[in-house]
């Protein structure tokens, strides 16, 4: 960690003033913010989050297959809606995807924080000590 004009800055630069966390976790929530709203109503393109159909609930895959099973007339009423229905599974599962990042990175995040934070008591600590033997 370094100092400068008074403010703990790490080795990239950024300010860990105390404003600073504030900053970048409201940064955080408004980026989780647009991600999920971008989720919605957009085509599955990324392949490592696009649920096979094993990753689909058995109940709902069995429904398709009895579905494709019917009669054609039938069969034309009802395949709308269960393809809402999947796709409806398919956007909350890469929600939770999404989200389940998004509490992987702030946990990590928190303890760099708390790392940080002790770093600085130490400091502060050491620095008392120094001045007080002054």
């Amino acid at each position: 960690m370094i100092v400068k004009n008074g403010l703990a800055v790490c080795a990239l630069g950024a300010d860990l003033s105390l404003a600073s966390p504030v900053r970048y976790w409201r940064w955080q929530w408004q980026r989780l913010s647009f991600t999920l709203a971008s989720v919605r109503g957009t085509p599955m393109t990324n392949p490592r989050l696009n649920p096979t159909t094993s990753e689909l609930p058995r109940e709902l895959v069995e429904l398709s297959e009895r579905i494709a099973g019917l009669e054609p007339s039938q069969r034309n009423e009802l395949e709308p809606l269960v393809q809402r229905v999947i796709e409806s599974t398919r956007r909350r599962q890469r929600i939770m995807h999404l989200v389940q990042e998004a509490l992987s990175q702030l946990r990590l995040d928190m303890k760099y924080l708390v790392f940080d934070l002790e770093a600085t008591r130490r400091e502060r600590d050491a620095l008392r000590e120094r001045t007080d033997e002054d």
